[in-house]
């Protein structure tokens, strides 16, 4: 896998004049003022009945993103963790603790946070086909509701928050969750589907592991703000991950989990 990947760096730069611009974009540049507000919250507002723990107005407002539909759906939620389509395999200990618990209104706000995103998905995909349709590659839907759920508790140590309002809304710092990505042929075709990016979406958070350094994978990966207008909610914003993949680089990664998967 080594040579592989050492043998597309060499190609590219020895082939590709556009290399050297490709590696001389910073690994990481932010343009938000701290990682706290890397979060989704920054954007459009969380849920204020999570932050008053009302359970009435948890409910209305898990309507309002078509996360439930029935009284009866709101009761299979918190007392035995199912949902038809975003708790694939039923979670009873997702709620148990009742709602004097910090985890009983994260696991409401994500969900919150999820059909929100379920909606905007559709405008999202039209918008992002409008930047490069013909290297549109992916769009894999928002992320499941159990990885996000263990991604908003890791950030609650790794971001260090304090206090019922940051912890509960601790699952709207997960900024993937609405997300796709391009696949290019060549370094000018990433250059230039970066830039339209840039020109067309706020940037909040931009990664480019295409360094000198660097003869493994590599890609690029965009945290840009997505604003649209849903039906009967309003204008809402949520920041999203774009991804920029060379396909020789994709072909070569099929390569090693096909050859990760023989192994075991």
């Amino acid at each position: 896998m080594e040579n592989l990947y050492g043998g597309e760096f060499d190609r590219l730069l020895k082939e590709d004049p556009d290399f050297s611009a490709l590696t001389n974009i910073p690994k990481k540049k932010t343009n938000v003022p701290n990682i706290k507000e890397l979060n989704n919250g920054r954007f459009t507002a969380p849920p204020q009945w999570a932050l008053d723990k009302d359970l009435a107005g948890a409910v209305r407002g898990l309507q309002d993103v078509g996360v439930i539909e029935s009284a009866d759906m709101f009761c299979d939620l918190i007392q035995q963790g199912r949902h038809h389509r975003l708790l694939k395999t039923p979670n009873p200990t997702l709620f148990k603790e009742g709602p004097d618990s910090l985890r009983f209104w994260q696991a409401l706000v994500l969900l919150w946070s999820i059909g929100l995103q379920e909606k905007m998905e559709n405008p999202f995909n039209k918008k992002m086909k409008t930047v490069a349709g013909e290297a549109f590659s992916k769009a894999p839907g928002i992320k499941a509701l159990p990885r996000s759920a263990e991604k908003a508790i890791e950030y609650v140590v790794e971001k260090d928050m304090n206090g019922h309002n940051e912890q509960v809304c601790a699952g709207l710092h997960v900024i993937d969750g609405l997300r796709c990505s391009f696949m290019v042929d060549t370094v000018a075709e990433n250059i230039a589907v970066g830039r339209r990016l840039e020109e067309q979406f706020p940037v909040a958070r931009t990664k480019n592991s295409h360094q000198l350094d660097n003869r493994s994978y590599a890609d690029r990966k965009y945290n840009l703000v997505f604003r649209t207008t849903i039906e009967n909610i309003g204008e809402v914003a949520f920041l999203c991950e774009v991804q920029i993949l060379m396909r020789r680089y994709i072909e070569i990664k099929k390569i090693g989990h096909l050859l990760y998967e023989f192994q075991r």
